[in-house]
């Protein structure tokens, strides 16, 4: 199977999920805006809102100590907004507003579990969604902190995150429709999926990976990838990268065409400078676009920074059990 027919496939398949996904969450006052709340709203009942082990958390927002052991974070949001911000403070908080009064299955559920903070929109429920609003999550996570990963998953809710120039392992998005902006951002990996959703992406990462079906993404980078991977239906993709860059690029669409500053193509492959860095491009009709920018070439994340991720300590193999005593075998009185 070809790579743009495949596209095609997974991109029909990724529609009907999303609308699975959100099929009879427009039926409640968070979505009420978009006017497919009646439309959606005998759906609503074959809706829930499920993830394990919900007996161990907890209810509202909070400021985690600053001795609290949280080394990654993990957010799920379903409508509304989050907005996150890396300041000077010493301590994780966060919290949420809504345009009404919250009860306690309504209001975001918590947990910290082997060093990961996990916060969920509500409760765990059978209960469909019905008059559920959308919610703003603000959530403030110290500088300081060496995060390993930030994983922020959403159905309509926009993401707005930044406020410093943050390393970490690995950043991990995934939204049906929200638009989502990362600005400042640097790691080993990168990896974004949308549906109809824009990709809004300023920062550095060594290897890059993103899907799309009809939302656009925007790469701003301030260093080129080993490897950058992109896919999408009929979104368009746009990357700027540091004037000193090279790449090279190859390009697979039906009816996109790719701009870049080497080449103005249907298809093909193009090399740019000394063509080091590795672009693959796959549309079915939507374009792309790769542009320099020399302003990119500045203090903060300098050019050819990789992100030095302490290695994992070695195994420790296990301590055999000890042995029981081999008791002494009867002498036969004969010297050797």
């Amino acid at each position: 199977m070809s790579n743009v027919l495949r596209i095609c496939i997974w991109g029909i398949v990724a529609l009907l999920l999303a609308a699975v996904l959100v099929t009879g969450l427009f039926a409640h006052d968070g979505f009420a805006d978009f006017g497919l709340g009646e439309l959606f709203s005998s759906f609503s009942s074959l809706t829930s809102y499920r993830y394990d082990g919900a007996e161990e958390y907890t209810s509202g927002g909070a400021s985690l100590p600053a001795g609290a052991f949280v080394n990654a974070v993990e957010v799920s949001w379903v409508a509304g907004n989050v907005n996150i911000r890396f300041t000077d403070a010493n301590q994780i908080t966060f919290s949420e507003t809504a345009k009404r009064g919250l009860d306690k299955d309504e209001q975001l559920h918590y947990r910290v579990k082997d060093g990961k903070l996990f916060i969920q929109f509500c409760s765990s429920q059978w209960k469909p969604f019905t008059n559920m609003p959308g919610k703003t999550l603000e959530l403030t996570i110290p500088r300081s902190m060496s995060l390993t990963g930030l994983r922020v998953e959403t159905v309509s809710a926009d993401v707005n995150a930044g406020g410093a120039e943050v390393l970490l392992d690995a950043l991990s998005i995934e939204t049906v429709s929200g638009q989502i902006t990362f600005e400042g951002f640097s790691g080993r990996r990168l990896d974004a999926e949308s549906v109809s959703g824009r990709l809004a992406i300023t920062g550095a990462f060594v290897e890059i990976t993103a899907h799309s079906v009809s939302g656009g993404m925007a790469l701003r980078l301030y260093d080129m990838p080993r490897r950058l991977d992109a896919e999408t239906v009929s979104g368009n993709v746009r990357l700027t990268l540091p004037e000193n860059s090279g790449f090279t690029v190859k390009f697979s669409s039906i009816s996109g065409r790719l701009r870049c500053p080497s080449a103005d193509m249907p298809r093909g492959t193009a090399v740019y400078g000394d063509g080091s860095g590795q672009i693959g491009i796959e549309t079915v009709s939507g374009g792309a676009t790769i542009e320099m920018d020399a302003s990119l070439d500045r203090v903060g994340i300098p050019a050819g920074y990789i992100p030095e991720i302490p290695p994992a300590p070695p195994e420790i193999p296990p301590v055999p059990p000890e042995m029981e005593p081999v008791p002494p075998v009867p002498s036969s009185g004969r010297n050797f």
